[in-house]
């Protein structure tokens, strides 16, 4: 299966967009959101650098803006104020995919498509061949022993729509118990 590389956001200025450099970190400098059509603010006054290999768990009640501090770092929306920053430039300078796949974020709402395995989790990726990439991928997942317990291991498609022998979403569930 092969999905179209997204897009890259050109500058409104014109000017080339800036090459990534590792190693990174990242920093929120003052950031504050307000979804568009919103007074309110989602977040406000978000000041915290993470930096090269630092581990970050973001937690809080429903609607304490979790998600949204993920969108903003993904750039899925701009901040309403304040600047984010990668190694110490903004990150709207660099070019839109590039740093997009600095990134694998799987939000709360994600979905699952009626192919295999191995397709659903290379599905964004149109070079998916990395095979020790991705059984690597599945064991840090720690589904490794699961999948491969599965009559066709990570080819096993998932619901029985277009494959018979496919599994349903809560059979792999149980058998990962």
């Amino acid at each position: 299966m092969n999905i179209p590389n997204v897009v890259a956001v050109k500058r409104k200025d014109g000017r080339s967009p800036r090459e990534l450099q590792e190693p990174y970190y990242i920093e929120f400098e003052n950031v504050s959101f307000k979804y568009p059509g919103s007074d309110t603010y989602a977040l406000r006054n978000i000041t915290v650098q993470i930096e090269n290999g630092q581990k970050v768990s973001v937690v809080g009640q429903n609607g304490a803006g979790k998600t949204t501090l993920v969108k903003l770092l993904t750039r899925l929306y701009d901040p309403s104020e304040g600047r984010i920053l990668l190694n110490g430039v903004d990150i709207r300078e660099f070019d839109y995919a590039e740093y997009l796949a600095l990134f694998s974020v799987v939000f709360q709402d994600y979905k699952i498509f009626a192919f295999s395995l191995r397709e659903n989790i290379t599905l964004a990726d149109s070079d998916n061949s990395d095979e020790e990439l991705l059984t690597d991928s599945i064991n840090k997942s720690g589904l490794l022993e699961t999948i491969n317990r599965l009559p066709k291991g990570m080819d096993t498609s998932i619901f029985k729509i277009f494959d018979d022998k496919g599994t349903e979403l809560s059979g792999l569930r149980a058998t990962s118990n």
